[in-house]
């Protein structure tokens, strides 16, 4: 739900037995989640336990990957969720502009370009925005979306270098993004 994403599971009521389901909308989730700090750590772990395994592997990246269970599992317990950005962020280009001089500031930093890549980011949901610095300002040459990665190029060539090559391009959340961060 917090990922907007299309459900995974179908709901079948017994016909033997009165049900009742509540259905709680993302926004009220992402709020019941916002002020309670339990509630949140109960979501997360049940995320972990039960969906990042086939998050990840439903990436194009790793679909096709011939891991073992333990490998994944180890996998599974090094990945960090990761969200940035806010739901809330939608309005018209001239709403958002009148916010704030610089769009960018609104727009939180995932990872910076020159710095060391501390992990692969494969987006979970929602959009970044890649860009590089020009003059004073910042240029945009692309977005990424679901199923995309970042810090693929600058982790394979750091495997056999005696001089780390840092990150190419800053990455930052165009709205809201959910990411798996897993750690080099």
């Amino acid at each position: 739900a917090l990922g907007r994403v299309q459900r995974s599971v179908t709901v079948v009521a017994s016909d033997t037995q009165r049900t009742k389901l509540l259905v709680i909308r993302w926004q009220g989730l992402r709020d019941l989640m916002k002020s309670d700090s339990a509630l949140r750590e109960h979501v997360n772990h049940l995320f972990r336990s039960r969906g990042l395994q086939g998050a990840l592997q439903s990436t194009p990246l790793l679909e096709s990957t011939q891991l073992t269970q333990e490998q994944w599992d180890h996998v599974v317990a090094e990945a960090e969720f990761e969200t940035y950005g806010s739901y809330d962020w939608y309005g018209t280009y001239q709403e958002l502009r009148q916010k704030d001089a610089d769009p960018l500031s609104m727009e939180p930093i995932i990872a910076e370009a020159g710095q060391y890549p501390n992990g692969l980011v494969l987006v979970r949901a929602g959009f970044g925005r890649l860009s590089q610095k020009h003059g004073v300002g910042e240029h945009t040459f692309g977005y990424m979306g679901k199923g995309n990665v970042y810090g693929l190029a600058e982790l394979m060539a750091n495997v056999n270098s005696q001089v780390p090559l840092p990150l190419s391009a800053t990455l930052r959340a165009a709205g809201y993004m959910d990411i798996v961060r897993i750690p080099t």
